[in-house]
């Protein structure tokens, strides 16, 4: 059994965004790829998903005005703007909890790490990037991160 590829870990994060938006009631979010990282004014939270012999860190990240209308939907009411990061973390592990519901056929030694919130671009010299763009009901973005650690180099 080979362990989840790239677009693998893609498709069950917005299978497993899809399920907590509709869970709480949402219509379905529409997904595409995005080839853009992270802008700089974008904060999110990050998830490691980790296996023996690999670690796959995942994340949800968009401007912080959308960060707090997805966690108010998420939570059935308003968030307090001192409690984004904890809701956005919160968020971050529901998703990375169905994303390890997903992928368990393929890698059922997957273990979740704590959630971390941050407001830094991830570091493309350490994690190959695929992210895909989530556009929600009332047309804000937020980008779903797959980081994946790239090879060592030999110096």
């Amino acid at each position: 059994m080979s362990f989840p590829t790239g677009p693998e870990w893609v498709e069950a994060m917005e299978a497993a965004v899809t399920e907590v938006i509709t869970q709480a009631g949402g219509s379905l979010p529409d997904f595409e790829p995005s080839k853009d990282g992270p802008g700089a004014d974008t904060q999110g939270a990050y998830v490691s998903l980790m296996s023996p012999e690999h670690s796959v860190r995942i994340g949800i990240v968009a401007r912080p005005e959308v960060l707090h209308r997805l966690a108010a939907f998420m939570v059935m009411d308003e968030v307090d703007p001192a409690d984004l990061q904890d809701a956005t973390c919160e968020l971050a592990n529901v998703i990375a909890g169905n994303v390890r519901k997903f992928l368990n056929a393929r890698a059922p030694d997957l273990r979740l790490g704590l959630p971390v919130f941050s407001a830094r671009q991830p570091p493309t010299d350490r994690y190959a990037v695929t992210a895909s763009q989530v556009k929600l009901p009332d047309d804000s973005q937020a980008l779903l991160l797959v980081m994946l650690p790239r090879p060592a180099t030999a110096a």
